[in-house]
């Protein structure tokens, strides 16, 4: 394993947009210009690990960078003029504010619903994608496999009381809460955790299920399946429609829906499902995330002595996480262990392509694909025993042993 002299200063920094600073409309054409730049977290000065966590109500990008000013100035100037000057809408947290916020964020604190479960696997997928493509590694791998840590801590504590956490449960209130009663037909768009509850608890309705699979579970057994073509058709027979698809554009469009049948439209997709020109309609209540997450700050709260609890143990990680780096700082092992994983993934990889010539372009990324996933999951074992913080074995001769081991391994190759 390659030997470095003095090791860079680094900080970790994120940059964010979310349904608290920005419109869905803002957070849409965020993510479609993000989706057009697909190589930027690479391109950002000074820039070393990312990851990116979308959701339907945050946008945000953890970099671990040696040039923290440089990386952000770099990041505005690349976005599309229209977006960059919207700076009020984005949030920029330096290290321990962004470390702190993450581990909030894991615990449902920052969430539209709070504690809600849904943002602990979003977490997790957002890890796992970017250790999948190498853009994370020593410091931000480790970041959001303590974060996940903190989430299920934080909800296992009590901390936080199970009741109210379903945000499910709190978006088919609010629309029936704004449709003033329980609705005669009920047109689901999609599949979903809320099109389930809402089957269940609606079934004594008359109710449409608009779907592209071919078998849907046993929870819309009592639904009657329509296919996407029939969807505007069968929205101007009910009263309450709710969507949440990922379908690329609107499935409903406001001269579907020119009727004067009072009707309430709940979207709950990102982005968008339907047409927000019907919110102008006089007799269709079109409400979206952003009208959701109004409500849920309204009444969606902790109570303080519960908000303390749940701080209090979140400094506490963070503080943890914080000397468990810094320790790791003092030594290049993980670091240089995972560049030299690295240099030898690319290596053989390049080795092996030059024998198959004759392979494919979307060959060769499998093959590529095939060694970042064999380093991600060979390195794992070792950089859980170097960041392991039990008093059985102290850290630094957990460091001196991976030492040991892999450059005794490489002198020896």
């Amino acid at each position: 394993m390659a030997r470095s002299g003095t090791q860079r200063s680094k900080s970790v920094l994120l940059i964010g947009a979310s349904f608290k600073t920005s419109s869905i409309e803002f957070r849409e054409r965020l993510a479609a210009a993000l989706r057009g730049r697909v190589a930027l977290k690479h391109q950002l000065r000074g820039v070393e690990e990312s990851v990116i966590l979308q959701t339907c109500n945050r946008i945000e990008l953890y970099l671990v960078s040696g040039d923290a000013g440089g990386s952000e100035a770099d990041f505005f100037s690349r976005l599309p003029a229209r977006l960059g000057t919207q700076r009020d809408c984005f949030y920029v947290l330096g290290y321990m504010e962004a470390v702190t916020h993450l581990f909030e964020l894991a615990s449902g604190l920052d969430s539209m619903v709070v504690g809600e479960d849904q943002i602990l696997s979003q977490i997790e997928d957002a890890s796992t994608n970017a250790k999948l493509d190498g853009s994370s590694r020593a410091v931000l791998s480790q970041l959001f496999d303590v974060a996940t840590g903190v989430g299920k801590h934080v909800r296992s504590s009590g901390a936080i009381p199970a009741k109210d956490r379903s945000v499910s449960s709190f978006a088919l209130k609010f629309a029936l809460r704004k449709l003033g009663g329980k609705p005669k037909r009920v047109l689901l768009i999609g599949t979903g955790k809320v099109m389930k509850l809402a089957a269940r608890e609606l079934e004594d309705c008359e109710i449409y299920v608009a779907t592209r699979r071919r078998n849907v579970s046993p929870q819309f057994s009592g639904a009657t399946v329509v296919p996407h073509r029939e969807i505007s058709r069968t929205a101007r027979r009910c009263d309450l429609i709710i969507s949440g698809t990922k379908h690329d554009g609107y499935v409903i469009r406001k001269e579907q829906l020119q009727d004067d049948l009072p009707r309430v439209i709940l979207d709950l997709a990102f982005p968008r499902n339907i047409d927000p020109r019907l919110k102008a309609h006089r007799y269709t209540k079109l409400y979206d995330l952003d009208d959701l997450a109004a409500e849920a700050r309204r009444v969606s709260r902790l109570e303080p002595r519960h908000a303390i609890r749940v701080k209090t143990l979140i400094e506490e990680e963070a503080d943890r996480f914080d000397r468990s780096l810094t320790a790791a700082r003092f030594t290049p092992t993980l670091p240089n262990l995972y560049r030299w994983a690295e240099d030898v993934r690319d290596s053989e990889t390049d080795s092996a392509l030059r024998r198959l010539a004759d392979l494919s372009p979307r060959e060769k990324r499998v093959v590529e694909a095939m060694g970042r996933r064999l380093v991600s999951k060979l390195l794992a074992p070792a950089a859980k025993f170097a960041k392991d913080t039990s008093e059985k074995l102290p850290q630094d001769e957990r460091l001196r042993i991976l030492n040991d081991i892999y450059a005794n391994g490489e002198d020896g190759a």
